[in-house]
């Protein structure tokens, strides 16, 4: 009776420890897709500044293989703070952040049974990528997605002006663009004649761009009875008396 009723309360356990990965799994903001791939040959001229013999040499000494993670919906920044987790028998270590080309490369022992993830200070951990038979020297990429989203707020002045977000129009400023990605993104402003286009970087914390001012400017003269007079123009030092062809 008693080892039934221990049985029982382990297969409980068990079955809650597992429901509970399932749960967290399912609820991750960050996830590997479905692209995992040999690029075995495929090194890319940046990447392969960065690849040595001790490279693929794993902890015990072995020659390994290397999984590059390409990060997408998140800022460079945000990317740096990224942590490589593994399976022991992974035995992850030395990795390294490309900034230009916005991946991590993992070196890691060959072989089958292993798994990898990726912790964030912000946005936790992502879901777990389960990984094929790795060969010797073999290179292998999949892409990292953050699905993490957030509101970005354009202005503008004067108010009025077409928003163009990655091509989509999304009304005029001011104006409010939900459920958008962490990352690069393609911003362009119509007011009349004038375009403005700039490429934003969202993350935390900086959401919000106001750096549209469409208004006419003039060329003014500022003279004052007395030389060396101090001007300010909205609570800014401009300079001292006189001065020609200040732009307002």
């Amino acid at each position: 009776m008693i080892k039934r009723l221990f049985l029982f309360v382990l297969v409980c356990v068990m079955h809650t420890a597992m429901y509970a990965q399932t749960d967290t799994q399912s609820k991750a903001q960050m996830v590997f897709s479905n692209d995992f791939h040999d690029a075995s040959g495929q090194l890319g001229n940046l990447t392969a500044h960065f690849i040595t013999e001790k490279t693929w040499t794993d902890m015990n000494g072995e020659i390994g293989a290397i999984v590059r993670i390409k990060v997408t919906g998140m800022s460079v920044s945000e990317m740096s703070k990224l942590k490589v987790i593994g399976s022991a028998n992974a035995s992850v270590h030395d990795t390294q952040f490309l900034e230009n080309e916005q991946e991590w490369i993992v070196p890691l022992s060959k072989g089958t049974n292993m798994w990898l993830e990726m912790s964030h200070p912000t946005y936790g951990k992502s879901t777990r990528l389960s990984l094929p038979k790795l060969k010797e020297k073999g290179m292998y990429d999949v892409t990292l997605v953050n699905n993490r989203t957030t509101t970005i707020v354009v202005h503008s002045l004067p108010d009025g002006a077409d928003v163009y977000l990655d091509g989509n129009h999304h009304g005029k400023t001011p104006c409010e663009i939900s459920e958008q990605r962490f990352g690069k993104h393609d911003l362009k402003l119509m007011y009349g004649s004038k375009t403005k286009e700039v490429k934003i970087d969202v993350e935390e914390g900086h959401t919000f761009f106001d750096d549209f001012d469409f208004r006419e400017r003039r060329n003014i003269n500022i003279i004052s009875s007395e030389d060396n007079t101090t001007i300010y123009i909205d609570n800014q030092l401009i300079g001292q008396a006189p001065i020609h062809n200040y732009e307002v």
